[in-house]
């Protein structure tokens, strides 16, 4: 990616990030196809959109490439660690009223409008979204039933949370330069051995799996391999990609 000096924003993740919302929305409209009735043109088509899910994946190395920056560069220059209350209150200026905008909208529309129960797990899932803790339950995963896409907000805030908790591992040890960058491999290790564990030994109630539960019982299929590790992992790996693009842009300079 090629940065612009006059302000260092990159001028490839924006394109990055649009790739990675048409990826998203091709898989989702690929999903409400006929596949009897595709014709054969748009076969490619559909066989590229029904794998899209990796541009959440792209969306997540992005976010992680971009958050950890600031913190190389502070790291690198000998500089004490990034305020934590100006990248919290940056993080959460960015995502949060957009985000309980639409999911207070959809959760009133879904038992107004479209026949949800307005039960006591409806509303757990509601809470739990608005708090940002809906990723580390199958019944919370997707706070809302008609707007499933809400799902990933609380794994970004996660690792959101996260990755500064890393970094502070960094700046306490006094690392920089490539031995930094050698700890941060030694940090993706263990966030994968975290979720290997979760994958392979957390259990989930059998009675409601599967999608014809609705959106809960989708999730139970999902977990455990889906969970905060595992999308923190992604995170970390554009993080340390930002790594080597913060020490390269250094030498260019």
């Amino acid at each position: 990616m090629i940065a612009n000096s006059s302000d260092d924003r990159l001028l490839g993740a924006d394109f990055m990030r649009a790739a990675a919302c048409l990826v998203v929305l091709f898989h989702h409209l690929a999903q409400r196809l006929d596949q009897g009735e595709i014709a054969t043109p748009l076969e490619i088509f559909r066989i590229f959109s029904s794998n899209g899910t990796f541009g959440v994946a792209i969306f997540f190395v992005l976010s992680g490439f971009l958050l950890a920056r600031p913190f190389w560069r502070a790291l690198d220059g000998g500089k004490p660690m990034s305020s934590l209350r100006t990248y919290a209150v940056r993080r959460a200026a960015r995502i949060l009223p957009g985000f309980w905008l639409a999911l207070t909208v959809t959760f009133v529309a879904s038992f107004t409008i479209f026949n949800s129960r307005l039960d006591g797990e409806l509303w757990l899932r509601f809470v739990a979204g608005f708090l940002l803790v809906a990723d580390w339950h199958w019944i919370t995963f997707f706070p809302v039933d008609i707007n499933g896409p809400l799902w990933s907000i609380s794994f970004e805030a996660t690792s959101y949370v996260l990755l500064p908790v890393c970094f502070a591992l960094l700046f306490s040890v006094g690392a920089s330069g490539w031995w930094a960058r050698a700890i941060w491999l030694g940090v993706i290790a263990l966030i994968l051995a975290g979720h290997w564990l979760i994958a392979s030994f957390v259990t989930i109630d059998e009675a409601r799996r599967g999608w014809h539960f609705g959106l809960p019982g989708g999730a139970n299929i999902w977990m455990p391999e889906y969970n905060p590790l595992a999308f923190f992992a992604m995170f970390a790996v554009g993080s340390f990609a930002a790594g080597f693009q913060v020490r390269w842009a250094k030498r260019r300079d």
